[in-house]
């Protein structure tokens, strides 16, 4: 059935939250990890999660230097080095991963 959308969301969005500027952090004071959300993953979501972590390099990038999606042609490897099983599944959680990370981080520029 995979795992809810809204916690596989909140994951991403906050993986890729803006972070504290160092100017930022000299006006106010702190860490910088004391400025970033703080991503609560639910054992239902940790396999999904990392395995999206281990293809942060497999972007496909536009001509004019946009993220457009993952290349799935590493996603079977991947998910076989993870030892994932639930494929179908998995495979509709890593692309909710991947349209909230593609919102977040093209929202940025």
């Amino acid at each position: 059935m995979g795992r809810p959308r809204k916690e596989l969301t909140a994951a991403v969005e906050a993986l890729y939250a803006p972070r504290p500027s160092k100017q930022d952090l000299r006006m106010y004071g702190g860490e910088e990890s004391d400025y970033l959300p703080v991503i609560e993953l639910h054992a239902e979501i940790i396999d999904v999660y990392n395995l999206f972590g281990d293809l942060e390099t497999q972007w496909r990038v536009s001509a004019a230097g946009s993220l457009t999606g993952l290349d799935y042609g590493a996603v079977p490897f991947v998910m076989d080095a993870h030892g994932i099983t639930e494929k179908r599944f998995t495979l509709r959680d890593l692309r909710v991963l991947e349209a909230a990370a593609l919102r977040v981080i093209n929202n940025r520029n």
